[in-house]
């Protein structure tokens, strides 16, 4: 195998998680996956959105990656408007991650209006060498899982 994975799981969450790649020699080396890294955001009330843009904030200051997060829209509907109370303290940001989702779910769900059910994350980095990733907050029913 060109690579290394892990599977976590916690309850009825499961995340394959890239533990393992190949360097510029082509020779296999460990990571430390970019969201088993700690991050800590102050207390604050704020829109989901803005507490992933901190989240992605620290990620890049620790890997010196361009580092983004979540789709703004899904079917028309923004990601991460709902305003929460929240605060993380040397934190993994796959934990982090968690709870913003969750959260958006549980103000999604006592909104009025219909939106769409936001339940995992993809994580894409350029290979090529590019200095960046994107988390990607996706829905239930998006093209990548069923």
């Amino acid at each position: 195998m060109p690579y290394g994975y892990r599977l976590d799981v916690s309850g009825g969450d499961y995340a394959l998680v890239p533990t393992r790649t190949r360097n510029s020699n082509g020779d296999l080396e460990d990571l430390l996956p970019l969201l088993d890294r700690n991050v800590t955001i102050p207390l604050g009330t704020r829109r989901i959105a803005e507490y992933a843009n901190l989240m992605t904030d620290e990620l890049s200051k620790q890997t010196g990656l361009h580092i983004g997060c979540c789709q703004r829209l899904v079917a028309g509907v923004p990601w991460g408007m709902a305003k929460v109370r929240f605060e993380a303290d040397n934190k993994p940001a796959r934990e982090v991650l968690k709870w913003l989702i969750l959260s958006e779910q549980q103000a999604n769900s006592q909104a009025s209006s219909r939106h769409p059910d936001y339940d995992h994350w993809v994580v894409s980095c350029d290979g090529t060498g590019a200095p960046w990733c994107f988390i990607e907050v996706e829905g239930k029913f998006s093209s990548r899982c069923p």
